[in-house]
């Protein structure tokens, strides 16, 4: 199965019912060659944006879109199970096991098509375009996610 638009990736996904496999089945098919997302790009200098594509009782789906050297803030789901595919670029992804020792960091760096799963309950991470050129990239979430918790640094809680 390839999906090929947004239309057929919302199509595919429950609106009504929290289904998993399908999100990662959506994710994994999606044709990010035919993907068109130019009406969901926005852009700013100071910080990546986060744009909403599709929020429904069983998922949210946007884009966000990163400039060079663009960060998030090191966070978490709040327990809820997300993906995110890069549509462009190459973003760094540093994921912080909150169960062991803060110094846990695993990085990983995911290219175009790479997909990456945050499932872990105890577990933060930051994604980081460590490129010289802007990155984009599609994230969808098992349910929509009302808040998550945040560190402004390794091992300190930001309130």
């Amino acid at each position: 199965m390839k999906l090929e638009t947004l239309g057929e990736l919302l199509n595919f996904l429950n609106p009504n019912k929290r289904d998993v496999k399908r999100c990662l089945e959506g994710m994994k098919s999606l044709d990010t060659n035919t993907l068109k997302i130019k009406d969901f790009l926005f852009w700013n200098e100071g910080a990546y944006t986060r744009n909403l594509i599709s929020k429904t009782e069983s998922f949210e789906l946007m884009v966000c879109c990163w400039e060079p050297g663009q960060s998030s803030i090191l966070h978490d789901l709040n327990g809820q199970i997300g993906w995110v595919k890069v549509l462009k670029g190459d973003l760094e992804f540093n994921t912080v096991n909150m169960k062991s020792s803060s110094d846990d960091i695993e990085t990983k760096k995911l290219v175009k098509d790479d997909l990456f799963t945050h499932q872990a309950k105890k577990q933060m991470y930051n994604i980081k375009n460590a490129s010289n050129e802007r990155a984009i990239s599609l994230h969808l979430y098992s349910y929509p996610i009302s808040f998550y918790n945040v560190m402004n640094d390794i091992g300190t809680d930001v309130e």
